[in-house]
């Protein structure tokens, strides 16, 4: 438990260092904050939804577009998942061709569906479809970790056909 509140403690700090970035005058140093809080993920959104009080208006607008560009993926990955598989492909596909979501987006949507405990096999083919159309390779790391591993239906990934050849 005790570690768990330490590494909590450094990402805090890490977040607040971060957040000082984005109002630096640089704007390779605004951009590297910006990217490197993006990539922690969601998990950081509600820190840096506190610090917009405190903020300036220039860093309170980056820190609104982080916080919108990290719960997108949950966001878009729930309402998905309500949907039929295929209605859910389209409407995906139908998002990236017009141009409403960006390939990075897209890859960090679909790698939220197909992590899901909540997607079907269905779900997770026609994701994968998705990310074979659109070459979303920032989505493969969780094709990889879909490769091991069963879905709520017992399903393993090599019963998918994308991943009949990877997983073994």
């Amino acid at each position: 438990l005790s570690l768990f509140l330490v590494q909590e403690k450094i990402v805090e700090s890490r977040v607040a260092e971060l957040i000082k970035k984005l109002s630096a005058e640089d704007l390779n140093d605004r951009d590297a904050a910006t990217n490197e809080l993006l990539a922690m993920g969601e998990g950081i959104a509600p820190l840096l939804s506190k610090a917009m009080s405190a903020a300036d208006s220039d860093t309170k607008a980056r820190l609104e577009k982080i916080v919108g560009e990290v719960t997108l993926p949950a966001k878009w990955s729930k309402e998905m998942l309500d949907l039929p598989a295929d209605q859910a492909f389209a409407r995906l596909d139908e998002a990236m061709r017009a141009k409403s979501l960006d390939k990075g987006q897209l890859g960090r949507i679909a790698s939220a569906i197909m992590s899901s405990d909540s997607a079907t096999t269905e779900h997770r083919q026609y994701m994968m479809n998705l990310i074979e159309r659109h070459r979303l390779t920032n989505a493969w790391p969780a094709l990889v970790q879909m490769a091991g591993r069963e879905d709520q239906e017992g399903q393993n990934a090599r019963n998918i056909p994308f991943l009949a050849g990877t997983a073994r």
